[in-house]
């Protein structure tokens, strides 16, 4: 049996039977872990992405803080795609229990604009993953007012939707719930869009 493998396989049943109880110790491994995801041998490669995928589904908070750098160090453009795929499958695996749900939603400044930017990337397979990921995200933004249009925002992150006519929308929008650092999160990367437009209308009306 590969040594790496095994090692792995370990990390995986202790991120198993301990849990959250784990999770502190078991962030630190990470990083090493999604680099066996480009190894030679498959055994290693396949148990990297179980051993990520055990410790990602029982994050905390805490944990899920202490891990975000190194996801968003593999969501870099130059990662492989291997790399950059299994991570965004990661974040699925940290929010499929509500302390993971918490944990992911209260880092959307951060995670959005590394997903988002993963939406033009030179592999396909990336590209539907990054689709999934930020609709995922999305979701996560917490502000009713916003529901309606999350479908049009992502629109806009990916260019099938002429931001212009979402900015004109949105101006006209009025926010009952207080917006939070998590929704604004969302709808930055279209306000962005909106500022560097060279339409003179669209930017005045992003600054109101």
């Amino acid at each position: 049996v590969d040594g790496d493998a095994a090692l792995l396989g370990a990390v995986s049943d202790l991120a198993s039977s301990a849990g959250q109880l784990a999770a502190p110790f078991l962030v630190k491994l990470v990083s090493a872990a999604l680099n066996k995801l480009d190894d030679r041998n498959g055994a290693t490669r396949l148990a990297a992405a179980t051993a990520t995928e055990a410790i990602a589904s029982c994050i905390d908070p805490l944990a899920f803080e202490a891990l975000l750098p190194t996801l968003l160090a593999v969501l870099d453009s130059k990662k492989s795609p291997t790399m950059k795929l299994h991570t965004l499958r990661l974040l699925n695996h940290c929010k499929r229990n509500q302390h993971g749900k918490l944990a992911v939603a209260e880092q959307l400044p951060r995670l959005l604009p590394a997903t988002v930017g993963l939406l033009v990337d030179t592999a396909g397979e990336v590209r539907t993953a990054a689709n999934e990921a930020v609709k995922g995200l999305l979701e996560l933004c917490g502000n009713s007012d916003l529901e309606p249009y999350l479908g049009q925002i992502r629109a806009c992150y990916d260019g099938s939707k002429d931001v212009s006519m979402f900015i004109r929308d949105l101006a006209e929008v009025v926010f009952v719930q207080q917006v939070e650092a998590r929704a604004l999160a969302a709808v930055v990367p279209v306000l962005t869009k909106g500022l560097r437009s060279r339409n003179m209308k669209t930017q005045r009306q992003t600054c109101v």
